[in-house]
């Protein structure tokens, strides 16, 4: 079966430089919800099915956070993911044509580049204390959860094959 190469995922949403916007992250994150709320939609009967919609509130709550986070300093959130969310939705849905495994792992991937945007954020002076802690004892800990159970599923769908 011919896959796409898939690393174009890990150029859709890289942080902007050492100054992060409270909007890169949220766009990141409504991304991310996105790309669930699709494979969700596609696969009606998969197993799975209610980790995968955790993992998308999760991403909900994480966004919830941050829009709040920009409202305490006056900045305005976006709510949508403008022509990156119609770039994000075309890929998956190429990929959900290919398949399950495919799919999964575009989502896959979008953790993981959630996860390195994370640890990116981490290491520079733009947050607050408070964001700190939510990141690496909240947000951190998820996206590797969410990575770790994605691996599963993939591994799964490709002994069925």
């Amino acid at each position: 079966m011919h896959r796409p190469d898939l690393e174009i995922v890990g150029t859709l949403y890289p942080l902007q430089g050492e100054d992060t916007s409270y909007n890169d992250i949220i766009r990141g994150e409504i991304s991310a919800e996105e790309a669930y709320h699709q494979v969700l939609s596609g696969y009606e009967f998969l197993k799975g099915k209610d980790k995968l919609q955790e993992f998308l509130k999760d991403h909900h709550d994480a966004s919830v956070f941050w829009k709040q986070e920009a409202r305490k300093d006056y900045e305005k959130p976006i709510d949508s993911t403008g022509v990156w969310g119609v770039v994000v939705e075309s890929f998956v849905g190429a990929s959900k044509m290919l398949g399950l495994e495919s799919a999964l792992d575009v989502i896959k991937k979008g953790e993981e580049l959630g996860l390195k945007n994370y640890k990116k954020i981490l290491e520079g002076d733009e947050l607050k204390p408070h964001q700190k802690d939510k990141v690496r004892d909240v947000l951190i800990p998820k996206q590797m959860k969410h990575i770790e159970y994605l691996n599963g599923m993939i591994k799964q769908s490709h002994r069925k094959i």
